[in-house]
């Protein structure tokens, strides 16, 4: 009894000491977005994260990302969903532009596979490059949309702000949906919606506004402009 009691208790301490054991503090629609992927992709911006993830067609023990902004010296570890895709959430820097990284696979240092952009060093190692500047280069249009029901909304405006997203998505709960700002003056957030028609607006440091970057308008019963999408 003493052993089965000890091998069970291993494994409840690791889940508790776990990141993986976190994902309460996480934003919900976060959360479903990494329990729900089932492929590596190159990273991807997600609200004010980039999500990085890797898959191997072999047994991998762990998984970790180096960071050249930070000397390459902190491991990040990655979690592994129960798809087997390892990933890993990490909040978009301010003052690097574009981030340089490489993996740790079970010890081995190597650029992500995923990610068609690398470059080598003076050493002549590979390291991976992710633009962050991308971000402020595209053309804001809102909503973007993905096939897994998500949908993201950026606002541009100075910096310090309280901005949150106010629609029938949540029963127009002016607190339920705060942006979060990163790069400064951009602010991001991502939720899941059914199929539909959405009536919304911005609340930002109290005052209603038209979403500037969705054309699509339609009128309340009140008579009030509100702006529309479909999902």
């Amino acid at each position: 009894m003493k052993n089965i009691t000890s091998h069970l208790l291993f494994p409840l301490l690791l889940l508790l000491l776990s990141p993986y054991s976190l994902f309460g503090s996480l934003d919900t629609y976060l959360h479903l977005k990494v329990v729900e992927l089932d492929r590596a992709d190159q990273p991807e911006f997600y609200g004010s994260n980039i999500i990085f993830t890797f898959e191997s067609p072999k047994p991998v023990r762990s998984v970790m990302v180096i960071f050249e902004h930070e000397g390459y010296s902190i491991q990040h570890i990655y979690q592994c969903n129960d798809n087997g895709i390892f990933f890993f959430i990490y909040p978009i820097p301010n003052n690097s532009p574009v981030l340089k990284y490489r993996l740790v696979v079970d010890g081995l240092v190597m650029k992500d596979p995923t990610n068609p952009l690398f470059e080598q060093d003076l050493l002549g190692i590979d390291y991976s490059l992710f633009k962050i500047t991308k971000i402020i280069e595209e053309e804001i249009i809102n909503p973007q949309k993905d096939d897994n029901g998500y949908v993201r909304f950026v606002f541009k405006t100075r910096p310090g702000r309280i901005i949150s997203l106010v629609g029938s998505f949540n029963d127009w709960d002016p607190y339920m949906h705060v942006l979060k700002e990163a790069p400064p003056g951009y602010y991001f957030i991502s939720l899941r919606v059914a199929p539909g028609r959405y009536f919304y607006y911005f609340l930002i440091d109290g005052e209603k506004m038209l979403d500037l970057y969705n054309p699509h308008t339609g009128i309340t019963s009140g008579g009030d402009t509100i702006s529309y999408f479909d999902y």
